[in-house]
């Protein structure tokens, strides 16, 4: 079951993909990370960019996704921009027509729609720490 919040997606090359119904049993398998989280975020924003066929995606959306789930009505507002078809994708940034360089991107905006940091194709430590320091401590 997708939660209740406001989920803005833009095709960008293919039909959409749910990712809360793709990938919800690694998505429950991972909300107890954000039990930590406490707060009303939904000022903030993350743009999400994503593909389905990207293994790095999956690992990195997922953890995203769990926090949004376990944040329900007080999770920022997100934005996922899907690239399925590989080819397009990856002619489009050969060419430079992508405001990223690589999947997934995870771009976090603060409460005044300034970004504030991004996860670049792997979050280090991790993503619970990453979103942690962008959103908790802010």
């Amino acid at each position: 079951m997708t939660p209740h919040i406001q989920v803005d997606t833009t095709t960008n090359m293919k039909e959409e993909t749910n990712l809360f119904e793709l990938w919800e049993s690694k998505i429950l398998s991972k909300m107890n990370l954000f039990s930590d989280f406490q707060g009303d975020y939904s000022e903030f924003h993350i743009t999400l960019h994503n593909a389905t066929w990207c293994p790095d995606c999956e690992r990195e959306s997922t953890d995203l996704l769990a926090m949004i789930k376990v944040l329900d009505k007080s999770s920022p507002k997100l934005e996922i921009i899907h690239y399925e078809d590989r080819a397009e994708y990856k002619d489009k940034k050969d060419r430079g027509q992508l405001s990223i360089h690589c999947l997934p991107t995870i771009i976090f905006h603060d409460k005044l729609q300034r970004e504030i940091g991004r996860i670049e194709e792997q979050s280090i430590p991790s993503f619970h720490t990453v979103a942690h320091s962008l959103l908790v401590s802010s």
